[in-house]
This record gives C-alpha cells, sequence and structure tokens, in this order.
C-alpha cells in the first residue's frame, strides 16, 4: 500500500536524487527511476505526475526497451484535465527531443496540434516549445510545419477539412509572428544546409499561395516571404518575380470573376487583393520588377476600352492609383527595355482618355496629385500635349 502523498513525494525525490548521481547510465537504480517515474504519470496526484514530467526525459535515452513507454507517458501528461500538469508535459517534450533528437519529428507534430489550445497561457508555452525545436534542429521542424501549410495528401475527409484549414492558420500565424526572428537567425547563419532549407520553405509557401485564398496569400507575402533572405536584398530577385508572377496568375483568374458578362458596373473585389499584393511586391518592398507588373496590366483585360468604361468609380481609382504608382516603380528600376516602357506608358494615356471622362470619382486628393505627377514623368513620350490635356481633365473632376 503506498503511504501518504508527502511520504511518496519523499520517496520519489530520494529516488529521483540517487539516479542522478555519478552512476553509470544503464544503473540499475537509473533504471528502476525511469520506471518510478512512468508509473507516477498516471498517478492522480498533480505533484507526483509533475515529478514524472521533470525526471522522464533525463533518464530515458539508456533504456530503449523503455523508450515508448517514456514518450507515452509524457504524452499522456499533455492530455492531463490539470493546465499545469499539461504545461510541465510540454516542457518535457523539448527535454525529450534533446536528448534523443530522433524524436523531434514526432515531437514536432503533437506541439503542431497543441496549438489548436483554447487556453491562451498554454499557446505561449507550446509556440516557445516549438521556436526550441526550430533552434535545436530547423530542417526536421520546418519540415513538420511546411507538412501542416500544404499536406503532402490532398484526400481528406471533409470532417478534417475545417480542422486542416485552422491549423494552416495558427501555423502560418506562428511563423509570422513567434517564430520569425528565430527563424530568420537559423537562416542567416551561413551554416551548410540554410540555404537549401530556405529554398525548401519558399517552395512550400509559394505553393499555399497558388493554392489558397487571398487572405492566407497575404500573410504569407507580407510578414514572411519578403523578410526571407532570399528575398530581402533591396532590389528584383528570382525568388521575388516567381512570387508576383504567381500573384499576377492569380488575379488574372479573379478578373474573369470581376468583369464577367452582365456585371455592370465592375468591381474589381476577387482581384483586388492580388493586386494589392502585386503592387506590395513591386513598389513598397521592391522585391520583384515592376516591368512584370506594367506589363500585366497593359495586356490584361483590364485595358480593354469597354471594360475600363463599366468599372465602378472606386474601381477605377484603384485603378488609376496602382498605375501610378507601377510608372513611378518602373521610372527608378533599370532595364534595357526602354523602347517597351514608352510603348506601355503611351497605352497607359490611352487608357486615361477613356477613364477620365466618366463623372467624378470620389475625393483622394493626394493618390489623384501623385498619379499626375507620375505619369508627367513619361518626358520620351510624343503625346505631351495629350497628356497636358488629360491632367487638366484630372485636376478638374478629380481634385476640386
Amino acid at each position: 500500500m503506498p503511504g501518504s502523498l508527502a511520504e511518496q513525494e519523499r520517496e520519489a525525490i530520494e529516488l529521483f536524487g540517487r539516479a542522478e548521481q555519478r552512476l553509470p547510465p544503464t544503473n540499475s537504480v537509473r533504471k528502476r527511476a525511469l520506471s518510478h517515474a512512468i508509473k507516477l504519470a498516471h498517478s492522480p496526484h498533480t505533484s507526483l505526475k509533475i515529478l514524472a514530467a521533470m525526471n522522464i526525459a533525463k533518464l530515458f535515452k539508456p533504456f530503449p526497451d523503455l523508450e515508448e513507454d517514456s514518450i507515452n507517458a509524457i504524452y499522456d501528461l499533455c492530455e492531463d484535465l490539470d493546465p499545469n500538469i499539461r504545461i510541465e508535459g510540454y516542457k518535457a517534450i523539448v527535454r525529450v527531443s534533446k536528448e534523443q533528437p530522433r524524436w523531434a519529428e514526432r515531437n514536432v507534430d503533437v506541439l503542431v496540434q497543441l496549438l489548436q489550445s483554447d487556453e491562451p497561457e498554454e499557446v505561449v508555452v507550446v509556440k516557445t516549445a516549438l521556436i526550441q525545436h526550430l533552434e535545436l534542429d530547423v530542417k526536421v521542424t520546418l519540415s513538420v510545419l511546411c507538412d501542416q501549410i500544404v499536406p503532402p495528401d490532398d484526400n481528406i475527409e471533409d470532417d478534417d477539412q475545417a480542422i486542416r484549414e485552422r491549423l494552416r492558420t495558427l501555423v502560418v500565424a506562428f511563423l509570422a509572428e513567434d517564430a520569425r526572428h528565430p527563424l530568420l537567425v537559423q537562416l542567416q547563419n551561413q551554416e551548410a544546409g540554410s540555404a537549401e532549407q530556405e529554398q525548401a520553405l519558399i517552395d512550400t509557401l509559394l505553393k499555399a499561395v497558388s493554392k489558397f485564398g487571398v487572405a492566407i496569400a497575404a500573410r504569407i507575402t507580407k510578414d514572411i516571404l519578403v523578410f526571407l533572405p532570399s528575398f530581402d536584398n533591396g532590389r528584383p530577385t528570382p525568388r521575388g518575380n516567381e512570387l508576383l508572377r504567381m500573384l499576377l496568375a492569380k488575379a488574372t483568374s479573379s478578373l474573369k470573376k470581376d468583369l464577367a458578362p452582365g456585371r455592370n458596373p465592375a468591381n474589381l473585389e476577387q482581384s483586388y487583393g492580388y493586386l494589392e499584393l502585386a503592387d506590395f511586391l513591386c513598389c513598397e518592398r521592391v522585391v520583384s520588377n515592376p516591368v512584370q507588373l506594367l506589363r500585366f496590366y497593359c495586356t490584361s483585360s483590364l485595358m480593354g476600352k469597354m471594360t475600363l468604361g463599366r468599372l465602378s468609380e472606386e474601381s477605377r481609382l484603384f485603378f488609376i492609383v496602382h498605375l501610378a504608382q507601377t510608372l513611378a516603380a518602373c521610372s527608378h528600376h533599370k532595364s534595357p527595355q526602354s523602347g517597351e516602357l514608352a510603348s506601355m506608358r503611351r497605352q497607359v494615356v490611352d487608357a486615361l482618355t477613356i477613364i477620365l471622362p466618366h463623372r467624378r470619382m470620389p475625393k483622394h486628393g493626394g493618390r489623384a496629385k501623385f498619379f499626375c505627377k507620375r505619369v508627367s514623368r513619361g518626358r520620351n513620350s510624343k503625346r505631351t500635349g495629350t497628356c497636358l490635356l488629360l491632367y487638366t481633365r484630372f485636376w478638374l473632376r478629380y481634385l476640386i
């Protein structure tokens, strides 16, 4: 018969104390202490369970025959009804991964599932544990996180779809907020494999951008990708241009819905988000080639006379402002395609002859003034008189 709780605590502490002495790793005292810790993990007493969580990870490594039981005991603690015990279990998971790295992948997967907890204090501990795993083994940890963002198996039941979507959102938010700085430290340390790990992460994030909606694309683009070394060098990069092409492909698909026959006036509600992200990449962060974006505008269905004529006032203003910002970015971009740029600038002027005669738009004086200033930089255009006329119309109709 077990004694009182105080006696059980005292005996357990003494046993664990002896096990920590300078004994051979496989000494029988250490094995007996491990077996006792596994037993305590299923005790009805909180204090004994916490003792188990604190000691199992210290003792299990030299005893492969008890390894599975040890890990399962810790996982059981992570599901305990007492939040204090669960928190100790989360911390024990990290200690297990440090003692035996081959358990890291399974442990990270468990921790990712625990991001769904409804207890904010526990989520903080779980995120800390995941960050510690990033620092312990960035390759394994990123691999598990990427599998949650874009699962390798798309054949899932409808009941699981909502869970997958929620987990995806939580993992992306974790990478965008809590894990961003420690992740960047790991990827920028110039160690062997860091570049490969970064590219694997980018591949997964680009798949998510192409596969899921604009909300997840915006979070990934603005809060993760542009901070990675492959994007963050102050000029357009191959990966930045790849992301831009992907966003413009999504915008093209969305424009078909926005500009479908019968929608009068037509709104850019489906494509708006993707075009905003493209503008962010080219004009604000300068990680993508703005000429590519201007080319998209000039060759898309938006430039058709019939289309421009039936855009809503808000969509016309959106289009005008983004054209201006893209033209401004192109003027700062060194490109041998000066002939193409001049041609596209003339095409923009032609488009304005259709947009500007429409009735008055909402007042956005600052943006409108910006637009006029940027388009007027087209000094090589042979249509200076036409431009001046258009600028005058613009000021009269939109700035008064």
